[in-house]
């Protein structure tokens, strides 16, 4: 549902709608660095008043977790390193 298995997630129930918010899309440039990845999970906290915690690199994806301004957790991010798109992590975030 999150993307075609090329890298590259679609708008899908993330861009539209309600969930608008809680998806950011790509810019086609390639994430390849933690700093990369930790300036588009920002461009997405912005949106939401929140701030970057740590980020982390994995095999398919970049994670960075988003705190408020007192730096309590509120959620995590995955940023596509095919593209720079940044979408909420479902899992923690239903918590």
């Amino acid at each position: 549902m999150m993307g075609d298995g090329r890298g590259s997630w679609g708008p899908g129930m993330m861009g539209d709608g309600m969930m608008g918010n809680w998806w950011l899309p790509g810019t086609g440039d390639r994430v390849q660095s933690l700093d990369q990845a930790r300036q588009r999970a920002k461009a997405f906290s912005d949106r939401l008043g929140l701030r970057v915690g740590e980020v982390m690199q994995f095999s398919r994806n970049f994670y960075a977790e988003l705190q408020t301004s007192d730096g309590h957790g509120a959620t995590e991010v995955l940023v596509n390193p095919a593209d720079g798109a940044v979408q909420i992590e479902y899992g923690p975030a239903m918590m």
